[in-house]
């Protein structure tokens, strides 16, 4: 009598892999606010924004916020770029808690981990039956998947991240198993199912069809019992289909927003559109605005500095000192460009000797087949080095298989036992990382406001009006602070900005940040202490523009809040927002002078176009920009506005200690009162 084994070996890595990956459901998500600030938590609640917005009310049209146009009919900021599949999934798991901001953060950054981790298991299944075995499988993949990259983005709400970065990973299992088994059908399904999610599975489409058509054509290389008079038929139908689909998939898109916006704009008006032809090059302006970063030279070194990152354990990382004091950044100029080049020569030469070159080539390319047609898109956008995951799982699993036939099988459990403590480790770090205590009692205080706010606001007109730089509100850019504006005000409640009283329509509340309340306003949330809501009154920009202690009285009123300079006036026009201004900050003792230069002359420079800090478009014709004053101690300030090549049309000097100077009605200062120098620069 034979018995069935209560555990079958083969299953023993997988057993392994799960709670080994599982890790990161525990170290360091155990908050309910977006806690890495900066780029991560912005872009985290702009794609959160766009799931909740996701209704029926508004046909499943992707935007980000509603606006009101001229003729106070809503206009979207639309979002329509990108499949609708992954924000519906991110609807489903936040749609329980519609009530409850700070569980919907924390189920959407679960569904982002539970993709992250479906996209491992994929990986090591492909890799188990392309390598010498399923612990060398295993292994490699805890080793690439511990990567910054991987640890850092895994959480991040954006559908690119979790359901692309999985997409890419199921098809091309489905590949395989239609490479070796002959079974189409599921790949077909599989291609689908990813385009309705992403985009970034054509990157992997692209090698896969031309390597398949050509290899069926030479017909050789190909087992005899997948190739057929039908195989490369196989590989057309499979390109065609996704075209189809990808077409089928922006047509919806487009047309969506195209009724959206009342089919007041034509397709190439339209902002999705717009924002998807600068991504594709199409756009010469913004190509010459960034050619410094889009040329092929600095472009490919990013590339290969993302290989490098994406092929070194975070643990590595941290515990070489190559990442920056809070571990968000790795270091500029340590060898990362060097390092992916290495990488990725190493995983040619392994692919080379492997008798799945067509597979693991598809694999390997899919990255560049992807960011280099993309680059205008790629180049800005650091997480878009998830997708060259394929080099790093190939590299370490040759480089795990030559050790296991030079060194013996038993090597195997050694390696397993260092890939799991890598893993682990490197999830324990990066759990850490962006856990400011400062940050997250900000983001929890803004959390608990807003909840406030909310319920105050509830289908309700709101004013979103903010300071234009983070030392006004702490800790965070004044766009990361708008995002999450956008967010906690999402679903519910219209946001309106613009010139509101030249266009007829005023909005209920205004809703602005910030540790001061605006003396003099009508404030509806006295117990709030970050975001505060004012109700809508002609005394409000009055009470907002005399928040300050006026220094300056000139074409401008400069006034000091806080840490911040304001540059305002009103009534303004547009030659004011096209103003150019210098500002110059005399220190107390001049080695506090954050460079050699500014050391030399005495001061900072922090000279400014005017319309790049402008606080949103002007509103009752008043313009105004913020400007951080530095942490040092300040004797003066000289500053004043000038015309280029022309000359200055007022300056003022003034120490911040002082009384504000009475300066009412002066005339400009000629300009032979100071040098000019190098600091008369925008």
């Amino acid at each position: 009598m034979s018995f069935k084994p209560l555990f079958d070996l083969k299953m023993l890595p997988l057993f392994l892999l799960l709670p080994t990956l599982s890790t990161v459901f525990l170290l360091g998500n155990e908050r309910h606010v977006f806690y890495r600030s900066g780029h991560h938590s912005h872009v985290s609640a702009e794609h959160l924004s766009i799931a909740r917005n996701l209704s029926i009310r508004h046909n499943f049209l992707m935007f980000i916020h509603l606006t009101l146009d001229t003729d106070g009919a809503p206009s979207y900021a639309a979002y329509n770029r990108h499949p609708i599949g992954g924000y519906g999934l991110i609807k489903l798991a936040i749609l329980p808690f519609d009530d409850d901001p700070a569980t919907q953060i924390y189920a959407a950054r679960m569904l982002m981990l539970s993709f992250f981790v479906a996209a491992a298991i994929l990986a090591y299944l492909s890799l188990s039956r392309l390598t010498a075995g399923r612990m060398v499988a295993a292994t490699a993949t805890l080793l690439a998947f511990s990567s910054y990259f991987c640890l850092y983005y895994n959480d991040m709400i954006h559908p690119k991240t979790g359901m692309g970065f999985f997409s890419v990973l199921l098809v091309f299992y489905g590949m395989v198993i239609f490479v070796q088994d002959g079974r189409f059908f599921q790949l077909l399904v599989k291609v689908w199912l990813a385009l309705s999610l992403d985009w970034h599975v054509l990157g992997l489409l692209l090698p896969f069809i031309f390597s398949g058509l050509a290899m069926a054509i030479r017909k050789h290389h190909v087992p005899p019992s997948t190739l057929s008079d039908r195989f490369a038929v196989r590989y057309v139908l499979l390109g065609v289909s996704a075209l189809l689909l990808g077409t089928l998939i922006l047509t919806f898109n487009f047309t969506n927003e195209y009724f959206a916006l009342n089919g007041k704009k034509g397709l190439t008006e339209l902002p999705s559109y717009r924002s998807l032809s600068y991504r594709l090059g199409m756009s010469p302006s913004f190509n010459a605005r960034h050619a410094s970063q889009l040329s092929w030279q600095p472009f490919l070194e990013e590339e290969f500095r993302r290989i490098g990152l994406l092929s070194l354990p975070y643990v590595v990382l941290n515990a070489t000192g190559m990442l920056n004091d809070d571990g968000t950044r790795p270091l500029r100029g340590q060898g990362f460009v060097i390092v992916g080049m290495v990488i990725s020569v190493a995983c040619l030469i392994g692919i080379a000797r492997s008798r799945h070159r067509m597979l693991l080539t598809t694999l390997a390319l899919s990255g560049f087949c992807w960011s280099l047609p993309m680059r205008h898109n790629t180049a800005f956008h650091d997480y878009e080095g998830l997708f060259h995951i394929g080099i790093p799982l190939i590299f370490f699993s040759h480089v795990i298989g030559w050790m296991q036939r030079r060194l013996g099988t038993e090597v195997i459990a050694d390696c397993v036992i260092v890939a799991t403590l890598t893993f682990g480790l490197s999830s324990l770090y990066m759990g850490r990382v962006g856990q400011n205590a400062e940050a997250d009692e900000l983001s929890e205080q803004l959390m608990a406001d807003s909840e406030i706010i909310r319920n105050l606001t509830n289908e309700k007109t709101v004013l979103i009006f903010l300071p234009r730089h983070h030392h006004y509100t702490g800790i965070r850019s004044t766009r990361e602070w708008e995002v999450l504006a956008q967010y906690f005000l999402a679903g519910s409640t219209t946001v309106s900005y613009g010139q509101i009283k030249e266009l007829g329509h005023v909005p209920d509340f205004v809703y602005t940040l910030g540790h001061r309340r605006i003396e003099g306003a009508a404030l509806l949330t006295p117990e709030n202490r970050l975001a505060f809501l004012y109700e809508w009154n002609d005394d409000f920009f009055d009470a907002y523009r005399s928040f300050g202690r006026l220094l300056v009285r000139s074409n401008f009123d400069v006034y000091v809040d806080g840490t911040v300079l304001r540059y305002v006036k009103s009534p303004c026009s547009g030659e004011d927002w096209n103003a150019t201004f210098f500002l110059h900050v005399i220190p107390v003792d001049v080695e506090d002078l954050p460079d050699h230069n500014s050391r030399q002359y005495g001061f900072e420079n922090r000279d400014f176009y005017f319309g790049y800090f402008l606080s949103g478009l002007p509103i009752d014709r008043t313009c105004e920009a913020a400007v951080a004053l530095p942490e040092y101690a300040v004797a003066y300030i000289r500053t004043g506005q000038y015309i280029p090549n022309e000359g200055r049309i007022w300056e003022e000097t003034f120490s911040l200690a002082d009384d504000p100077p009475s300066s009412a009605g002066k005339e400009s200062s000629p300009l032979g009162d100071h040098p000019r120098s190098a600091e008369s620069r925008p």
